[in-house]
């Protein structure tokens, strides 16, 4: 005796159970009416189980035989306009992807539009007008991205309700595990090798090469520029070009990949932008700033060894009688040797903080100039120290503090004169 086809428009928690664990003998009853059977999200029985599923060979089968019992199921879209390849997508069911595809292919033909049903089913969108391969790169599905840009080489996947394609989304992530890093790269490899039409476009008016450039990934960007050169010559709403902010964000490889000659010389085709010139000038400034701080440097560095030196060999000596004092200096109590001894610690502190400012200073920060100005005023202001302990410091055994104050006055009045 047959049992009679059941009809119903929600998911109990028994038949919700049953979808996740992927039981399809309490769906046999519901043969024509599968696809009324719906979550509060209006998810089908497909959505609900590809949803909670990771082992892709069962997933595959049972998925398989699912759509053999209601074939509509295979396009039924959720409440956020979602279809079975969107979640089979976004959880590198990549099996299950093949599975869905294989079972598009087997409908009719569509006449009017062209395309067959695989295809359209490729190309659909969700609410938020991603399509799956939008949710493939979003989520570094390299796999499924593979397969699904090989079945549909010639489609110009276009931008989401947030102006991203494909491609700029997954360029434009900022990650920094070195396993997503590797699969951004095989993601973005598949979609420029597969692809015969690329659309880079993002928002802000910017390209996959602002976002490649804006994170660093001189790799991509490399890529890009082989693949696409003009790219460089697109600038986004703020009139910046990838180039300005490579040398906003003084990102040296990036810099490099794009600050090529015939580049640079096609700046004056889209004008200025806010950093108009600022890679040659940059460029320009760094070498004179190198070569500056060579000498500075080395500067620094002997007149610390100098006045550190000096510091261990005082004027006058030391007493040598037995007592409470030996050991001290002798002119301890001479107030040209206290000013010697407090010039002479000056000079190693400011001449150190120079050396220590020139070690952390990299060519390519964004404060280089800063940071040389800085040692630059330390190192000279060790200098003028070092100077003052030389003269306290000779005043101290040469006889009085008044001749001490005419040694400094004559070596202020020689330096003016110079001036």
């Amino acid at each position: 005796m047959d049992l009679p086809e059941q009809s119903v428009t929600y998911m109990d928690p028994a038949l919700y159970k049953a979808a996740v664990q992927g039981k399809i003998d309490p769906f046999k009853f519901y043969q024509t009416s599968l696809n009324q059977l719906l979550t509060p999200n209006k998810n089908t029985i497909l959505h609900v189980y590809l949803e909670n599923q990771s082992r892709e060979p069962e997933s595959s089968a049972i998925v398989d035989r699912i759509l053999e019992m209601c074939p509509p199921l295979l396009l039924q879209p959720n409440i956020k306009g979602e279809i079975p390849l969107h979640f089979a997508a976004r959880h590198d069911l990549a099996n299950v992807v093949t599975v869905l595809i294989d079972r598009a292919k087997a409908l009719p033909f569509d006449l009017e539009s062209g395309l067959s049903e695989a295809k359209k089913m490729l190309r659909m969108t969700n609410a938020e007008k991603d399509t799956a391969l939008h949710v493939a790169a979003q989520n570094l599905r390299s796999r499924v991205v593979e397969i699904l840009t090989k079945e549909d080489r010639e489609f110009l996947y276009s931008a989401n309700h947030y102006r991203e394609t494909p491609l700029y989304l997954v360029t434009n992530m900022k990650i920094f595990s070195r396993p997503k890093v590797r699969a951004r790269r095989m993601v973005i490899d598949t979609i420029l090798s597969n692809c015969k039409l690329v659309d880079y476009r993002g928002p802000n008016g910017r390209t996959a090469l602002h976002a490649a450039v804006m994170n660093d990934d001189h790799a991509t960007v490399k890529e890009l520029l082989e693949r696409e050169q003009s790219l460089t010559k697109i600038t986004d709403e703020n009139g910046w070009s990838p180039l300005h902010y490579a040398a906003y964000f003084s990102h040296r490889n990036s810099t490099q990949n794009l600050s090529q000659k015939e580049i640079l010389e096609s700046l004056a085709d889209f004008g200025s932008g806010p950093h108009g010139r600022i890679v040659v000038n940059k460029k320009k400034d760094i070498s004179e700033i190198q070569k500056s701080r060579e000498s500075d440097l080395v500067t620094a560095v002997l007149i610390a060894t100098v006045t550190f030196a000096v510091a261990f060999t005082l004027p006058g000596g030391y007493k040598n009688e037995q007592g409470p004092a030996q050991g001290t200096a002798i002119l301890s109590k001479k107030a040209a040797f206290i000013a010697f001894v407090i010039s002479d610690t000056m000079s190693m502190v400011l001449s150190l903080s120079a050396v220590f400012i020139h070690f952390f200073m990299s060519p390519f920060r964004p404060n280089v100039r800063n940071n040389f100005i800085a040692a630059a005023i330390l190192t000279e202001l060790s200098m003028a120290t070092m100077v003052i302990a030389f003269v306290t410091g000779s005043g101290s055994i040469a006889g009085s503090s008044g001749a001490v104050g005419e040694m400094i006055v004559s070596v202020v009045s020689a330096h003016r004169c110079d001036d």
